[in-house]
């Protein structure tokens, strides 16, 4: 089967049970061309089939029958959560797979054991997403608006009742977000940070509403800002992510730029809709005005969207900057950061970036 073949939604074993023929059945889909995602849906594939013949999940619920291949679809999505998983199944089916294949020494069953054991963390990240069934009620036990409560701050109920439910929406993006980016790629790389920025304006809307007094907004960006890091912290905490994505980093950058009361300090005016912060701008424009070759401007692009101080991608990115007055164009895609980094090259922005005083 080729790589564009292979699909998610497979129903080639909604009426064979894969686990009672050869395992090889399983995974003759995979050569060494393909990318982690299309790994990924291999593995997904194979797992929607051990809890449909394993343990009778996904039929008997559904009038329709059901079929493996309707179960993943739920899966996809976020159907019926809490009806699937009891617990850790997807690590449960990993370690399955790997007492099957590790024994294996032909090419597909090498590949599918190195996936497997280089995406432990993905695994348990993605079970403790599923047990969640989505809710952020679910991962952190106080909102936004229980721990104003506890705060007895002197702003109307209704705005606080309004931030509360921006926050809710937004908390629920950001877990849909590595959801689908863990699921269909294996990693971060699919969040997007533009997905969270409507409900993100909202809750910065609200705390920067015209007619509250300047003492009580700064009270309510404090205490929103200060709830949002736990958030963030906790979310970490729960579903065991150990490195903080580009995306959620982008998020902090741009919603402590934009509460004035809660830093205390006015921010001079910059390209908002390409830096999160000015602190990321002042770092890209000095770094900038020195440079002259694509790979080295290449770079700090890419660094700093890693870092989360860029948000758009290439393309906007080099729209921008082409209309700046700076050395080159930009006529071509920047080189990737795998392509463009350097031990040098990145030890000159970490010292440029410490002597602006702009955290990294």
């Amino acid at each position: 089967m080729k790589n564009e073949n292979i699909k998610y939604e497979s129903d080639r074993f909604d009426t064979i049970n894969p686990f009672l023929v050869s395992g090889i059945d399983r995974i003759e889909d995979l050569d060494l061309t393909l990318t982690d995602a299309q790994i990924m849906a291999v593995f997904l594939r194979n797992f929607s089939c051990y809890l449909y013949y394993h343990y009778d999940i996904g039929r008997a619920k559904y009038a329709d029958g059901g079929s493996p291949s309707k179960l993943l679809r739920k899966i996809r999505f976020e159907k019926n959560y809490d009806k699937f998983f009891s617990y850790d199944k997807l690590e449960e089916f990993a370690d399955v797979e790997l007492v099957r294949f590790t024994i294996e020494k032909f090419p597909e069953a090498m590949l599918y054991v190195h996936f497997i054991k280089t995406h432990k963390a993905c695994f348990k990240t993605i079970d403790r997403l599923f047990a969640s069934n989505l809710h952020f009620e679910n991962i952190m036990d106080l909102s936004y608006g229980g721990y104003v409560q506890t705060l007895n701050l002197s702003v109307h109920n209704l705005e606080i009742i309004e931030i509360d439910e921006a926050f809710n929406l937004l908390a629920r993006i950001i877990l849909k977000e590595i959801y689908y980016s863990l699921l269909f790629e294996s990693d971060f790389n699919l969040c997007n940070f533009q997905a969270t920025k409507e409900a993100l304006d909202t809750v910065i809307f609200h705390l920067n509403n015209r007619l509250l007094f300047e003492d009580q907004k700064r009270q309510l960006q404090i205490s929103a800002l200060l709830w949002f890091e736990q958030f963030i912290d906790t979310l970490y905490f729960e579903l065991k992510i150990e490195e903080s994505p580009a995306f959620i980093d982008q998020i902090r950058n741009y919603f402590s730029s934009k509460l004035p009361l809660a830093g205390l300090q006015a921010t001079p005016d910059y390209p908002q809709i390409i830096f999160a912060s000015y602190q990321g701008y002042y770092l890209f424009d000095t770094l900038a005005k020195g440079l002259s070759t694509k790979v080295v401007i290449s770079f700090v692009y890419r660094f700093l969207y890693e870092k989360g101080h860029i948000l758009v991608k290439d393309t906007s990115f080099r729209s921008w900057y082409n209309a700046q007055h700076y050395a080159i164009q930009l006529t071509t895609a920047t080189e990737t950061l795998k392509n463009s980094k350097s031990v040098d090259r990145e030890q000159f922005v970490r010292i440029v970036a410490n002597l602006l005083d702009v955290k990294l």
